[in-house]
């Protein structure tokens, strides 16, 4: 097998176990707050929106478009792999230098961050804070927040939770283990630019389809991990549902967008007895997604905690996977 690390499967295996048990202890929003550690997604969208802005211009013909924006998916993928491949032939050469790798993945695998910031939705909207709410939610998402309610907050935020799961968490960290940390960083630029540009728009259509595509394979897996990862972990929260969490994974995963989230979302909507997904608007547009679950659509602050409790145990199950994994490979 072509190899882009200089590091053993069972190394990076290794890596990615303490680089999660780093960032779910450390990886707080108030910690990163404190040492302004930086957040690679607010970064990425911010360079992928810029390429939008000077490259996609609407007087441009279909073909054009679709071809400039996989060309520029392309040659980020290839700049950032040469960058980070030689980053992690440097720390292979460097006594214990192993660490920096593995600071690297706690630093932008945001576990924590992401439970943090559910959390700091759920303060608000206990506070019957609902303009702070709004701000909260619209921080991590591209979803239009300043005429969202309080259920409405609700989902958006559990829904970011559980496709975060799989997106953010597993998939980056999934393709590190098979290809080292060009595998990361390439992970980690396809998905924010299919999360930007991947919409049936007039002005997106065209130039993030290669996004979009891509986005599909590379998360293909990831999200199904993630899906079987929240029915274990829903075995363990009280009151949640284990077979419709599965019957959500096997049945009702089609409609949301982009695609590959409709499978964690469709888990936590089974596990949590509500109905998520449905129209939306991100960025000013209408994204028709179908609703997803037999629940009520009404998701309460209970249901926020619940999801809470269930996304971490997720994260911790995937520790325990990876420490099983590295306990075979010892034998």
């Amino acid at each position: 097998m072509l190899e882009f690390s200089p590091y053993s499967f069972a190394d990076r295996l290794l890596f990615t176990g303490i680089a999660l048990l780093a960032c779910l202890i450390l990886g707080s929003l108030t910690f990163r707050k404190f040492f302004a550690l930086p957040t690679v997604s607010k970064y990425l969208r911010g360079l992928v929106l810029n390429f939008d802005h000077k490259l996609n211009r609407s007087h441009r013909s279909d073909s054009e478009r679709k071809v400039r924006g996989a060309i520029v998916l392309l040659v980020m993928v290839f700049l950032a792999g040469i960058v980070s491949g030689a980053f992690s032939a440097l720390t292979a050469a460097v006594p214990m230098g192993w660490w920096a790798e593995a600071a690297l993945l706690a630093i932008f695998v945001p576990a924590r961050l992401i439970h943090d910031q559910s959390s700091a939705v759920l303060k608000r909207l206990k506070a019957n804070e609902l303009k702070e709410a709004r701000e909260e939610v619209q921080a991590f998402t591209l979803q239009d927040t300043k005429n969202l309610d309080q259920h409405a907050l609700t989902r958006a935020t559990i829904e970011y939770t559980a496709g975060s799961l799989a997106d953010r968490v597993i998939s980056p960290l999934f393709w590190y283990i098979l290809f080292g940390l060009p595998g990361f960083v390439a992970s980690k630029i396809i998905t924010e630019s299919a999360l930007v540009l991947d919409y049936d728009s007039r002005r997106h259509r065209n130039f993030g389809q290669a996004a979009g595509a891509f986005e599909q394979i590379l998360n293909f897996f990831p999200a199904r991990i993630a899906g079987l990862l929240l029915i274990f972990a829903s075995l363990f929260v009280p009151k949640a549902h284990p077979r419709k969490a599965f019957a959500g994974l096997l049945n009702d995963s089609s409609g949301i967008h982009p695609p590959r989230k409709g499978v964690p979302i469709a888990t936590t909507a089974g596990a949590l007895g509500i109905t998520l997904g449905g129209p939306r608007s991100v960025q000013g547009y209408l994204v028709k997604d179908a609703w997803i679950g037999s629940g009520t659509a009404k998701a309460s602050l209970s249901h926020l905690r619940k999801n809470m409790f269930l996304y971490t145990i997720a994260c911790l199950l995937n520790v325990a996977v990876i420490a099983i994994l590295l306990f075979a490979l010892a034998r």
